[in-house]
């Protein structure tokens, strides 16, 4: 399932044909489209195109946004209410710089796994 769309790659024409027949979508940016299965996301928005430094504190819990809605990247602020995303926590084991994923592409959730330099 084709769920994000480069505008400054398709034509119009050519996104309507990448789009599942019958599905919801909805208007992010000028940028992407986010295709919907029922009410829920099916992909999460890309905050950033690098990870977040983050100075974690031993035995403090953390909350991963893993939708890219939240306006406190790169932690939840609630905005994936309705999306059918959830944060990820995350226990920090010892106080340390840590580097939280920003393009919601890592399989190691919530630490960057380096997929943001994927094409």
């Amino acid at each position: 399932m084709q769920t994000i769309v480069d505008f400054k790659k398709d034509q119009p024409q050519d996104m309507r044909q990448r789009l599942k027949r019958g599905s919801k979508v909805a208007l992010v940016s000028v940028m992407f489209i986010l295709q919907f299965e029922g009410n829920m996301m099916t992909k999460a928005i890309r905050a950033s195109d690098t990870p977040y430094a983050v100075e974690v504190e031993s035995g403090k819990n953390y909350f991963w946004c893993s939708c890219g809605k939240s306006g406190k990247q790169p932690f939840c602020d609630g905005s994936h209410g309705g999306t059918g995303l959830t944060p990820v926590k995350y226990t920090a084991t010892e106080s340390k710089t840590m580097f939280f994923c920003g393009c919601k592409s890592t399989a190691s959730q919530p630490m960057c796994d380096g997929s943001h330099k994927q094409p």
